[in-house]
């Protein structure tokens, strides 16, 4: 199956007259004559489709493809399970980089909790800074305009150890009581509730323990990735600047 879309497959041909394959082009990104093993990779495709197939009609039929940057999320969490803590999510949506770990990842037969915080309800635009404003209730409009609480719940009720946690963050942080954690991802799209969350659970943050940041290196997102940087900095941290648009920051 051809995960190129039609727009991916006419720059192809365009600027590489069909020259040189591509081995990944999708999601703003281009790779070639790289050993990308993950992605001939049988598991990792049955998951891939099997999740790919189950978000598509809340992506307007078409699921975007994010294998990369499900790739690296799927990584992080493989390197965080040999650390002590749980896992949490602020960002979850219908949870495709979270059904990914649960598919590609023993996390489901161990004792940590999975922690899937989300407004379910779009992004909060009073959160929203002005620069922000009008791609958060874009982005509510066109892609955050289902129940994906209940989408979610039909999703993640299989997994025992999954928890899902409805409301704005970071109040919502009151609602469960966190301990220790070892892996989180962070998606909320806007600046305030991202850096608020981080500031409230970084010292409960194992030694070692991965935070992917989903927005951190896309353009449309440079408040995101300025404030970031400061944080990482008031830590005496750098954060691994992605090609997939990701971010990596290690206690």
């Amino acid at each position: 199956m051809s995960w190129f879309t039609p727009v991916e497959r006419a720059f192809k041909k365009f600027v590489y007259g069909e020259r040189v394959k591509m081995d990944y082009l999708a999601d703003g990104l281009g790779v070639c004559n790289r050993n990308n093993s993950f992605l001939v990779d049988n598991s990792f495709d049955v998951a891939w489709n099997e999740v790919a197939d189950f978000n598509a009609p809340y992506w307007n039929n078409e699921t975007p493809d994010i294998r990369w940057r499900a790739h690296l999320v799927v990584w992080a969490a493989e390197q965080a399970l040999r650390l002590e803590g749980d896992f949490a999510e602020f960002g979850v949506n219908t949870g495709i980089f979270s059904s990914m770990i649960y598919k590609l990842t023993p996390l489901s037969k161990t004792k940590k909790k999975f922690y899937l915080f989300d407004t379910y309800e779009g992004i909060p635009i009073e959160q929203s800074n002005i620069n922000e404003r009008a791609t958060a209730e874009h982005f509510n409009k066109i892609l955050y305009n289902h129940n994906s609480y209940e989408v979610a719940k039909q999703v993640f009720h299989r997994y025992e150890n999954a928890i899902l946690v409805k409301g704005m963050l970071p109040k919502s942080l009151n609602d469960v009581k966190l301990e220790k954690l070892c892996y989180v991802s962070i998606d909320m799209n806007i600046t305030e509730p991202e850096i608020s969350v981080i500031k409230e659970i970084w010292e409960i943050l194992v030694p070692g323990a991965f935070v992917v940041l989903d927005d951190y290196n896309f353009g449309g997102h440079r408040e995101q990735h300025v404030a970031w940087n400061d944080f990482a900095a008031s830590k005496n941290r750098n954060i691994f600047q992605s090609p997939t648009g990701q971010g990596l920051l290690q206690k």
